[in-house]
């Protein structure tokens, strides 16, 4: 089942998606550091990336502040259009797949990165 937790200290607030044996940590800078910490006191065997541009097959294209970022699976969509293309071909488009104008923001507080 995927997951999403979150873990709140004195440092600020990390969101960690959990997918099978895939992890993704985003949140303040010193937060994370030290999630990360509590992972390898613990055993855990982990692969860590600065700039990340893939996560379970989603590429992920940050805007040039990174502090906004599409996640999109472009060779799924040319796949299903490849195989299905005709026969939805006349279907209502739809500009985005989750609730229109719904995104979510990122604390700038400089102190907190």
């Amino acid at each position: 089942d995927p997951c999403l937790l979150t873990r709140r200290n004195g440092n600020g607030i990390v969101f960690i998606g959990l997918y099978v044996d895939d992890c993704l940590c985003t949140g303040h800078k010193k937060a994370i550091d030290e999630v990360i910490k509590l992972f390898k006191k613990n055993s855990l065997k982990l692969k860590t990336e600065e700039k990340l541009v893939d996560y379970l097959s989603c590429e992920i294209i940050f805007n040039d502040k990174r502090d906004e970022a599409w996640l999109g699976q472009p060779h799924l969509i040319r796949n299903l259009k490849k195989t299905f293309g005709e026969e939805v071909k006349n279907l209502q488009k739809y500009k985005t797949p989750e609730t229109p104008g719904y995104g979510i923001l990122r604390n700038v507080n400089e102190d907190q990165r």
